[in-house]
C-alpha cells in the first residue's frame, strides 16, 4: 500500500478520457448531504431509502485495496449514505467484481465471485434481479468494446444521460 503522500503514477489516455460528459463537476447529490447532515454519530448508517448513485460511485476504491472483505466495505461505504438493500449491495457487488479481477479473475468470472458474496448478505434476494441485469449487461459491453459503449451512452435507451451520469444503480 502507497503512502498518502506518494503520488500514483497515471496516464491520460484510453477512451474513457475522451468521454466528456466525465470531466464535468458533479456536486454531491441529495441523499448523500441528507444522510450525512442528519447523522448522529460516525459510522452511523443512512436513514433513507435511497438506492441512487452516490454509493456505486464510491465502491471501486473498496475493490482496489485488497481488502479480504471487499463486498462488505463497498457495501458499508456505500451504506453511509444509502439505505435502501439496491443502493448499497450493489456497491458491494461492485467492489467484489473489481477485487475478483485484481486478483485475476476474468471478465466472464467476476461477477461469479461478487455473486457469492452478495449471496452471503441477509439481504441478498432484494437485490438479486439487479444483479442479473447489471452483470449480463456488464458482460455484453466489455465484449462488444468501444463502439458499443459509446452508442449506450450518447444513443441508447430514451435518457441516456441517466446511463452515461450514473443516475441510479437501477
Amino acid at each position: 500500500m502507497r503512502a498518502p503522500s506518494q503520488q500514483i503514477p497515471c496516464t491520460l489516455d484510453g477512451w474513457l478520457i475522451g468521454c466528456r460528459g466525465m470531466w464535468h463537476v458533479r456536486a454531491p447529490g441529495a441523499a448523500c448531504l441528507g444522510a450525512l447532515s442528519s447523522a448522529t454519530g460516525l459510522g452511523e448508517v443512512a436513514r433513507n431509502n435511497s438506492k441512487g448513485c452516490g454509493g456505486v460511485m464510491r465502491a471501486v476504491p473498496a475493490g482496489l485495496i485488497g481488502s479480504d472483505r471487499p463486498f462488505e466495505l463497498g457495501a458499508d461505504v456505500a451504506h453511509l449514505t444509502h439505505d435502501h438493500p439496491n443502493g448499497y449491495l450493489a456497491s458491494g457487488f461492485l467492489a467484489a467484481a473489481v477485487d475478483a479481477q485484481c486478483r485475476g479473475a476474468g471478465l466472464d468470472d467476476a461477477p461469479g465471485v461478487a455473486t457469492t458474496a452478495l449471496r452471503a448478505h441477509p439481504n441478498h434476494d432484494v437485490a438479486r434481479e439487479l444483479r442479473r441485469r447489471l452483470s449480463r449487461l456488464a458482460i455484453e459491453l466489455a465484449r462488444r468494446g468501444r463502439a458499443d459503449v459509446d452508442v449506450l451512452l450518447h444513443n441508447g435507451g430514451d435518457q441516456p444521460e441517466r446511463v452515461e451520469t450514473g443516475w441510479e444503480v437501477q
